[in-house]
């Protein structure tokens, strides 16, 4: 396994993110064409889902739900300091 060291700067908060090799499903399912990621104070997982138009929730301990609907095609999404989501909307260019 393959462990790669990220850190993040995100205005004057910094966070130490690990990064491992894994195989496909090693986290969590998602919804369709996942095309954006973030990750919580908690270490959850959000993916902006392009095809599904959704987000996908995975825990730290693997269970995977869709968090909520966003506009036609989110591309990114990201997490504010207070846990709020947001992504932005390709098709629909909204946020």
């Amino acid at each position: 396994m393959v462990a790669l060291g990220v850190v993040l700067l995100v205005g004057l908060a910094m966070f130490a993110v690990t990064a491992r090799a894994a195989t496909p499903g090693t986290l969590g399912p998602t919804g369709t064409t996942p095309t954006g990621i973030a990750v919580d104070s908690a270490g959850n997982v959000y993916t902006a889902n392009y095809n599904s138009d959704n987000v996908t929730k995975i825990t730290p301990g693997g269970a995977s739900s869709v968090f909520g609907t966003t506009g036609w095609q989110p591309f990114a999404i990201t997490i504010d300091p207070a846990g709020n989501v947001y992504t932005a909307n390709s098709g629909s260019d909204s946020v």
